[in-house]
């Protein structure tokens, strides 16, 4: 017994890393990751509500966790003064642990869970949230479309009937309340009517540098996968555009978190469906990259269906002001989510997201290592060939005015004058008669092109492991020879032909191109509108064209009409209003409104010959 006690018992390596981190969290972390009750009762706790009535955070740092770990059902008749802090007395103290553990959700705590739909890989936001708790100045930035620019809430200015602003800024103001050292700043960079292929090209010029956490919200705007069969990219994917910015905006030199947020609506486009929806797509592409991704749907949809108060989808608050109440509705349009309710749950997701990342650096605080991760080259694209395009210039909003040389009939308007923002502005250049033409003047020089940073070993591989793949299936379906000679990466890196697919017939890569990519921007609509034609008067050259502003989908949108033209300093396209329209009776007509124009170096787009979803990409 004596030598027994004597020698030590040895531990596995397992055992010992679990301990550690055990003795590692103190109480208030765990409490904050698995909540009170988990360590003050046994079997069934009693459920805690907040005093809707009291101004104060909740105290504790268990509060948030155990708000949606456990079923508690938050109160959320709250005013924006009971649930947004006040501006921090001191600035001193890097975290209000009362703010950042305190705030109780008003979103159904199984929606909660549900709604974080994917983590992701940590390392980038552990890299922000680490930051936010050392107090250190921190740039969360945003993209997206009219939800982000705060429709539906006190953030879109005039005409809303409620103090909540946007689900941006009431984000911003948690993150300011919970971290008033860092001052976080929030650069949102959404606008109305948008689209993702508006912002791939120019994510690098409109984005901070020194970003550290980027939101992303298109899931309403790109629409389903049949919405989008012309979303301005030609003949690519239709998920090409969204694939192109998570890449560029991976690849800003402060290597920010990512994070998908993909908003939804009940009744626009999805009709009640939990399977129509942008989304299905959007997230396997976040996935591949390992973003974390929240999901509005995935939040609300159980609660829609039940008709639960907060989230009814029966009716929505613009029509129906005097008979419904502020914490009733979930839509404040058809489109967009209302301030006290959706937008509300949006920015409660991204505060889940932070809070959980910030129990994890408790538990575990950052490694070097982890900045390695950060800046690791990206992976081939999900859609071969979709490589990110630098843009040699991007030419949006006012900036697009001088843009025009010549113009007849064509005239300058903000079709939104009362907007309280830039980002909710609508100008554009707009010809209502046939006949009407404007001509761009533009630089079509570029010779850049994305794909160079962030090429990799996986880049020379995939095409090769793509080929062996079909060569692979063909002997199984035919029954020929199996496929015995191992792939030999130092060759295929040295540019030698693979072994197994040499002698096979292959489709070949389409040659280079050098030419430019120009992306006129333009609305794409389902009423009054019309068709130009579009071609290369003079400097480059381009095929004629035509630009459709027309489509049956329900909603108005900045999209983009892609030309191929030669480089040239002073490149001249004209766009004529023709007398002509896709629509049909009373959708007929003849507007034409143009946006933008951006300059982008042409790529080769291997595998994007065939539009349509994801499983249409070809060899």
């Amino acid at each position: 017994m004596g030598a027994a006690m004597g020698k030590p018992h040895k531990l596995p390596a397992a055992a010992w890393l679990v301990l550690g981190v055990l003795i590692g969290l103190h109480l208030p972390v765990l409490k904050s990751l698995f909540g009170n009750q988990l360590l003050s009762c046994t079997g069934v706790c009693p459920h805690q509500h907040r005093n809707a009535s009291s101004s104060a955070a909740p105290a504790g740092p268990a509060a948030a966790f155990g708000s949606f770990v456990y079923p508690t059902w938050p109160v959320n008749q709250q005013t924006p003064t009971e649930s947004w802090a006040p501006p921090p007395k001191s600035k001193k103290t890097a975290v209000d642990e009362a703010w950042l553990w305190g705030y109780v959700p008003a979103l159904d705590p199984r929606g909660m869970q549900r709604g974080l739909l994917h983590h992701g890989d940590p390392a980038r936001l552990r890299r922000a949230v680490a930051k936010l708790l050392a107090g250190e100045p921190t740039v969360v930035a945003a993209v997206g479309g009219s939800i982000s620019v705060g429709r539906g809430s006190a953030t879109q200015g005039k005409g809303i009937d409620t103090d909540w602003p946007s689900y941006l800024d009431q984000y911003a103001a948690w993150l300011g309340a919970a971290f008033p050292r860092s001052r976080p700043q929030l650069v949102n960079k959404a606008q109305s009517g948008s689209t993702s292929n508006i912002f791939d090209a120019c994510a690098e010029i409109m984005v901070p540098q020194d970003a550290d956490i980027v939101v992303v919200e298109f899931a309403m705007n790109d629409g389903t996968q049949v919405d989008c069969s012309r979303d301005g990219s030609g003949t690519v994917p239709a998920r090409a555009s969204f694939e192109r910015l998570l890449r560029k905006l991976q690849a800003l030199p402060n290597r920010p978190a990512v994070v998908v947020l993909n908003s939804y609506s009940f009744i626009r486009g999805a009709m009640g469906s939990y399977l129509k929806n942008a989304e299905n797509e959007m997230a396997i592409i976040a996935a591949y990259y390992g973003l974390p991704t929240l999901s509005v749907r995935a939040a609300v949809f159980h609660q829609m269906l039940r008709n639960q108060k907060g989230y009814q989808v029966d009716r929505v608050r613009t029509e129906v002001l005097e008979e419904s109440q502020p914490d009733e509705l979930f839509l404040f349009d058809i489109s967009h989510p209302y301030g006290p309710t959706g937008h509300r749950y949006m920015a409660e997701l991204l505060i889940g997201l932070t809070q959980l990342t910030a129990g994890s650096l408790q538990a575990r605080p950052l490694h070097a290592a982890e900045h390695e991760l950060a800046a690791e080259p990206l992976p081939p694209p999900i859609i071969p060939g979709n490589y990110d395009k630098k843009a040699a210039s991007c030419l949006m909003s006012r900036r697009f005015e001088d843009v025009v040389v010549e113009k007849k009939g064509f005239k300058w308007v903000n079709e939104r004058p009362d907007a309280e923002s830039e980002n909710d502005e609508k100008w554009g250049w707009i010809g209502s008669k046939p006949g009407d033409y404007v001509v761009l003047g533009l630089d079509s020089r570029s010779s850049s092109d994305g794909a160079g940073d962030s090429a990799s070993v996986e880049d020379a591989l995939l095409p090769v492991l793509n080929r062996r793949a079909y060569v692979i299936l063909d002997s199984y379906n035919h029954k020929r020879g199996p496929v015995t000679v191992p792939l030999n990466v130092s060759a295929i890196l040295a540019g030698l032909p693979d072994a197994e697919a040499a002698d096979k017939e292959v489709a070949a890569a389409p040659a280079e191109q050098h030419e430019s990519q120009i992306l006129i921007g333009h609305l794409a609509s389902y009423e009054g509108m019309g068709r130009a034609s579009v071609e290369c008067v003079s400097g480059c050259t381009c095929a004629p064209n035509v630009l459709d502003g027309w489509w049956e989908r329900h909603a108005s949108l900045q999209v983009m009409h892609t030309i191929r033209v030669s480089e040239h300093p002073k490149c001249r396209i004209k766009l004529t209003v023709l007398d002509e329209s896709s629509g049909k009776g009373k959708a007929a007509g003849h507007k034409v409104k143009l946006t933008a124009a951006l300059v982008l170096a042409d790529t080769t787009t291997e595998g994007l010959s065939k539009p349509g979803r994801l499983s249409s990409i070809s060899q």
